[in-house]
């Protein structure tokens, strides 16, 4: 360290900036690193030389280092402590506003009423304006109190769901309040995501999130349904966690799984550890965080909440695989806790199943089993709605309409009466592939050797002689190692099948005329005593 940060004395309201100056002395370290910290904590995103504080008010007062390392973590210095001093000005003087309590966030069921406070201090007469992601709100609908210390939703709904920041302004300054986060809990709901970073980039709040070690803003991120944040956290150092605590429903069963984007930054064989508390079931580690299926939910196991507790605590840690700059991050974008014990109102019996094989892109799903009785057949992926047939319903099998269909999703089905009462829905359901998979042809390639004695490996020593190939009708170009065409016809099958391969007549096993040789020399045999095997051709 060059130059030591500086202790500061600031009016309440007015910017703060530490700055440190460091230098390196070797190749390996002339990358450097920073995390700023106050009281002993890291600052989340506090990772350049300098750190501001655009506004600083009473609580920021106190100790800040910076540790300074090499880009691999290998070496590191902590500065000495720079004190901020805040001078808040008595009330009732004229100051700008000091917000004394923070928005909390919040939880709520659906058609419940919610109240949003921020306590401040300043004068003159403050001003409030409350935002949600950035855009400034007006009274109307259930909406009101948009320029007041609190702000009322009366009977909210989903679209009231998001983050709410407050702007306090007076003749002396300008503060903003940190984002509180609305979440609602639908009693019906299928579904609750946390999202490490929610509508407008904000990092997400806890609960239902908090972050352990050094993570970083990415802009990337993951395309699943149900997602409605901006941007997603990585960390590629030490040992990082974080931590999930979603409002979930006594002694009721859940599916617990993870998204995150596709990049070539993602781990490919990171495994990840697993502490719960206030539920069980879940594994002690995961490999659902490998760079392996983007873009889909991807299952990490089940919970079930204990009795009388609302409120998981699920700890993801880095345990073990490449975690290192660039190649090797660990992404924490989204969990979802899907509800396996969902009640159902009974009526029409469970559909066991549906239709497969399912393929990435299909959009329809033929659900049998169902009932003459029923006036809404609903296809569900991972849980969430994604098709529903409601008119020309026959008993038997149905073809439901749906979203394109994704890889890895699990596929269930319900059906409902005339009364409005769905049946339950499966635990179970096949899921989506990747697609019908392609027919092959099968040939094999033999390589010429005439002239050596004996066997020599598994090119066959010289490239420039022919192959031949058993299987095949011809040769793409014709020459040496090029590639077959033609051969034996294998359709996909969820059997075993059995190819044999015939040079000549065999009078227990009649020759398939497709598996004639195939040569670029004519000769139509291979010459010399060893034909030196090399490879099963697949086209």
């Amino acid at each position: 360290i060059v130059t030591q940060p500086a202790n500061q004395e600031m009016d309440a309201g007015t910017s703060a900036t530490l700055s440190v100056a460091a230098t390196a002395t070797t190749s390996a370290t002339n990358a450097l690193k920073y995390q700023w910290r106050f009281q002993g904590n890291d600052i989340p995103g506090a990772i350049r030389s300098t750190y501001t504080i655009a506004a600083v008010q009473g609580p920021d007062a106190g100790e800040y280092r910076v540790v300074v390392s090499d880009w691999y973590g290998s070496q590191s210095v902590t500065s000495r402590t720079a004190t901020l001093q805040v001078d808040v000005p008595a009330f009732g003087s004229n100051s700008p506003p000091i917000i004394l309590v923070q928005p909390p966030s919040q939880y709520a069921n659906a058609g419940d009423d919610v109240l949003v406070t921020v306590q401040a201090i300043g004068t003159p007469a403050l001003a409030y304006q409350w935002r949600k992601a950035g855009a400034d709100l007006t009274d109307g609908g259930n909406i009101s109190g948009a320029t007041s210390s609190s702000l009322a939703l009366t009977g909210v709904t989903p679209t009231n769901a998001g983050a709410y920041t407050v702007v306090i302004t007076n003749a002396f300054g300008a503060r903003t309040s940190t984002p509180a986060i609305l979440t609602l809990n639908d009693p019906l709901a299928q579904a609750v995501i946390v999202e490490s970073r929610v509508g407008g980039g904000f990092l997400n709040s806890d609960p239902p999130y908090k972050e352990f070690g050094t993570w970083l803003d990415s802009f990337i991120k993951s395309s699943a349904a149900g997602l409605s944040g901006t941007g997603s956290r990585f960390s590629h150092e030490g040992t990082p966690s974080f931590r999930v605590r979603p409002a979930l429903r006594p002694g009721e069963t859940y599916s617990v799984e993870i998204t995150h984007a596709s990049s070539a930054s993602l781990s490919t064989n990171i495994v990840v550890s697993i502490t719960q508390s206030n539920c069980s079931g879940l594994p002690a580690t995961t490999t659902a965080f490998q760079a392996s299926d983007p873009n889909v939910w991807k299952s990490v196991g089940t919970l079930t909440m204990d009795p009388g507790q609302a409120v998981p605590e699920i700890t993801f840690s880095y345990l073990s695989g490449l975690l290192t700059p660039g190649i090797g991050r660990f992404y924490a974008d989204a969990v979802r806790f899907v509800n396996l014990s969902e009640p159902c109102l009974g009526g029409l019996p469970q559909l066991p199943t549906v239709n497969g094989p399912l393929a990435t892109g299909q959009t329809f799903v033929n659900v049998p089993n169902v009932s003459a009785a029923a006036v809404v057949v609903t296809v569900y992926a991972d849980g969430v709605a994604i098709g529903q047939k409601n008119v020309g319903i026959a008993a038997g099998v149905n073809m439901v309409p749906t979203a394109p269909l994704v890889k890895g999703q699990l596929i269930t089905a319900t059906q409902t009466d005339s009364a409005g009462q769905e049946s339950c829905r499966p635990l179970a359901g096949p899921k989506v592939g990747g697609g019908a998979n392609p027919r092959l042809r099968l040939s094999l390639s033999i390589r010429q050797n005439p002239t050596l004695t004996g066997p020599i490996g598994a090119n066959g020593g010289t490239p420039d002689v022919p192959l031949k190939f058993l299987g095949a009708t011809g040769e793409v170009g014709g020459g040496f190692a090029t590639a077959p065409v033609g051969g034996k016809v294998i359709q996909p099958s969820t059997c075993w099948q059995t190819v044999t391969f015939l040079r000549g007549l065999d009078p227990a096993h009649p020759v398939d005329p497709s598996y004639a040789w195939s040569d670029s020399d004519g000769t139509n045999a291979i010459l010399g005593d060893f034909g030196i095997l090399e490879s099963l051709a697949l086209t």
